[in-house]
């Protein structure tokens, strides 16, 4: 991925504009990324990661998402099984590299 980053009046709206909508909302501390194809454009990071600590948020903070990746992951499936690339059905373990054959096969009941 290429990076490309200049600051220029409209990068400069578009961060100052993000950290006012930051505010507004009470948002500790995004991270952003803007791309064009495999191109960053715009990456930055505004306010505090930790407000303990008061470390920087930037494009490289670790964020905790929690319960998040839940829905992601079944929209993906989802969307998977209506290309035809998989069924619903389907074991797992071939899909995930490092899957242990102790974890029990899980099947939608349907």
């Amino acid at each position: 991925m290429s990076h490309a980053q200049t600051t220029t009046p409209d990068t400069a709206r578009f961060t100052a504009r993000l950290d006012s909508l930051r505010t507004h909302y009470h948002v500790p501390g995004p991270s952003y990324v803007v791309l064009r194809g495999d191109s960053i454009l715009l990456q930055g990071g505004l306010g505090f990661a930790d407000l303990q600590t008061f470390a920087p948020a930037t494009p490289a903070t670790n964020y905790r998402i929690a319960s998040l990746t839940k829905p992601i992951a079944a929209t993906i499936l989802l969307q998977l099984q209506e290309a035809g690339q998989l069924a619903i059905n389907d074991p797992i373990k071939p899909l995930i590299l490092g899957y242990e054959d102790y974890y029990r096969q899980v099947r939608y009941p349907g």
